[in-house]
């Protein structure tokens, strides 16, 4: 690479500084959030490293997001390399004032008291003292009371927190001695915010949220693996941040198919099903298993795209075929390879740009 820029920022801790003091965690919508680093990369060659440092301070004990975008400018230009790199990690600061990193969100590592959420610790309802339950009890004692409102989001590589648009979300009310009551189920709305009934004294919602089963996706992916909310919290909105990992994805796959099947003249194929693995540095579609699996560039609205075209073309054909020859296993559709590889590899590439609303770039090119 010539040269490249990356930039830090600490998501988690900004939703805190926008809350204010004793709050949960807020976060503006819509808005990129600002660096807390920023540094120009020099020029390097492959197997060259570079590193920085990012102080991030005291903090209380919790669970907190550290994310870096990273761009590269090479030598030339061409519209088929992604030239960009989400990475993050989340620090969690134990009771004991040890410290561990986690390269995604990690829910199994809390304490069963401990809410499973990003910032500082914050006791479940059901573990907490009879006094502090009493307390809680106390709040919104108004009459019609007014709901819990909840604002779903997720954290967007270029446009900071979003709304999860058609999320399901689910809420459970658990009353005294664990006893569960009624189930509440919303889809959520393109702003991101829907809305509970207020729970009785000394009850509890207990909730999850997941992606939907739509017609060009499986859905039952665990965006949220649980969120609670009090009496206490009746006429308050709520933030809850779910699993980018697996909403950017969901999301970049409903919006890429419909206009690759229309593209690819009205065809369309069976659900497509993904999953995430955080090993994986690119996204794959395995034929065998007729499975998507995302990797660090789950983000990436062409590699949606790319990946569909590949099972599209699998299921339409009855199976494809597997191509070993220069230039083809890394995609480098701007050098020359082979016919096999230009209706495999080629038409995917194709695929991933109509995805992404930007085939016109494919207009007139060819290859030496």
């Amino acid at each position: 690479i010539t040269s490249g820029e990356v930039e830090v920022v600490l998501p988690t801790l900004e939703g805190m500084k926008y809350a204010g003091p004793d709050k949960r965690p807020r976060y503006p919508t819509g808005k990129k959030l600002p660096a807390v680093a920023r540094w120009q990369v020099p020029a390097m060659s492959a197997g060259d490293e570079w590193k920085k440092a990012v102080v991030v301070g005291k903090v209380e004990k919790g669970y907190y997001q550290i994310a870096a975008h990273i761009t590269t400018s090479a030598p030339g230009t061409s519209p088929y390399v992604i030239d960009e790199a989400f990475e993050q990690a989340w620090m969690f600061v134990a009771d004991d004032g040890g410290s561990l990193l986690t390269p995604v969100f990690d829910e199994t590592i809390f304490p069963e008291r401990i809410i499973p959420q990003p910032g500082p610790f914050e006791v479940r309802r059901r573990f907490r003292t009879a006094a502090g339950a009493v307390q809680a009890a106390a709040y919104g004692s108004f009459d019609p009371p007014n709901p819990v409102y909840a604002k779903v989001l997720y954290y967007d590589v270029y446009q900071g927190y979003s709304a999860a648009a058609d999320i399901k979300i689910s809420g459970e009310f658990i009353n005294q001695g664990d006893e569960r009551g009624r189930t509440e189920n919303r889809t959520v709305p393109a702003n991101g915010i829907v809305s509970f009934s207020c729970p009785d004294p000394f009850q509890v919602i207990e909730g999850r949220a997941y992606t939907a089963t739509t017609t060009e996706v499986t859905g039952g992916h665990r965006f949220m693996y649980y969120w609670e909310a009090g009496r206490e919290h009746c006429g308050d909105t709520l933030n809850i941040v779910g699993l980018a990992e697996y909403y950017m994805p969901w999301n970049n796959l409903n919006t890429a198919i419909p206009r690759i099947d229309s593209v690819f003249g009205g065809f369309h194929r069976s659900r497509v099903s993904f999953g995430y693995d955080r090993n994986n540095s690119a996204a794959s579609y395995n034929s065998r298993t007729d499975r998507i699996t995302f990797g660090k560039s789950y983000y990436y609205l062409p590699a949606a795209g790319h990946e569909y075209t590949h099972a599209l073309h699998d299921e339409s054909l009855g199976g494809t075929w597997y191509v070993l020859v220069r230039n083809c296993q890394g995609h480098r559709e701007h050098l020359a390879s082979s016919y096999k590889c230009a209706l495999k590899e080629g038409l995917a590439a194709y695929g991933g740009s109509v995805g992404a609303n930007n085939a016109t770039r494919w207009e007139g090119t060819t290859t030496p």
